[in-house]
């Protein structure tokens, strides 16, 4: 799996009262010369639409050596054990949750994160961030998850769990090089709920070629899973935005561009994002 590195903006999503409605638009458009850049108008559109968690955890322990060890945090009136098994040559980390073990081990995320490939939870070991929210059907943890020590593009990778408490049903998802936060939306006037899963796709480092951020839309449904949108074409809602290097290769040498491309956004979305 290549782990290309990549900071981006992070980007919430609007979407209709009726995620199917067949009229969703298929624009693009480059960053106006003036006014604000391809994630300035995004992020401002969007900002608006985030729930705030009625609390939130982070991490801030040295994780110390690397050996078994338990952990438990109270966020609340739900208890969170982290537990990391720790072998010879071989480490396993799960997670209890109001005293329900959730395995990792051969879990992948649902989106695909690094162009076709979804994120392998093997891979993280320790827990970064916990957020509760109280919704109107009950309470939802969102965790954040990464690996204990990273070297390289391995420090993009970070995986999301969320669970409900209700019905006790779990929504893998993964990142790479962008915001890595679980974060929920009510992007409509309704009583839905939204996450929003990101792919990246591109050059590893981003010198010469382009860096393309995709954003897709999932919804939770009654069982408290969240499933990805569609519009009545069967396409996925996204939005894509694409980032042009600075430099370019002059015989053997990189060089900066004379003449840098801006920023291009393009989107299949029922409103167009100005």
């Amino acid at each position: 799996m290549k782990w290309p590195l990549l900071i981006v903006s992070v980007l919430a999503f609007a979407l209709p009262s009726e995620p199917h409605t067949p009229n969703a638009a298929i624009t693009s458009q480059l960053t106006p010369i003036c006014g604000p850049s391809v994630s300035e108008r995004i992020r401002n559109y969007f900002d608006g639409k985030e729930i705030r968690p009625s609390q939130i955890i982070n991490n801030t322990d040295d994780p110390g050596s690397w050996k078994s060890s338990s952990e438990t945090i109270k966020i609340g009136t739900h208890t969170i054990r982290w537990i990391n098994k720790v072998r010879k040559l071989t480490s396993e980390s799960l997670l209890q949750i109001d005293g329900e073990l959730i395995v990792l081990k051969d879990k992948h995320s649902v989106n695909q994160a690094d162009g076709d490939t979804p994120i392998d939870f093997d891979v993280v070991s320790e827990w970064d961030q916990i957020k509760l929210y109280k919704l109107s059907e009950g309470d939802v943890i969102g965790l954040t998850l990464r690996p204990r020590m990273c070297t390289g593009l391995m420090c993009g990778v970070a995986a999301q769990l969320i669970y409900d408490v209700r019905t006790k049903q779990k929504t893998y998802l993964g990142t790479f090089g962008s915001d890595y936060e679980t974060r929920l939306f009510r992007i409509t006037n309704d009583n839905d709920y939204y996450y929003v899963a990101k792919n990246f796709d591109g050059d590893p480092h981003g010198v010469t070629s382009p860096q393309v951020v995709t954003y897709e839309l999932y919804k939770r449904e009654p069982s408290g899973r969240f499933i990805v949108q569609r519009n009545a074409a069967g396409e996925k809602f996204y939005i894509k935005h694409t980032i042009f290097p600075d430099l370019e290769f002059k015989g053997d040498e990189v060089v900066p561009k004379k003449e840098p491309s801006p920023d291009k956004l393009e989107q299949n979305w029922i409103t167009k994002i100005d």
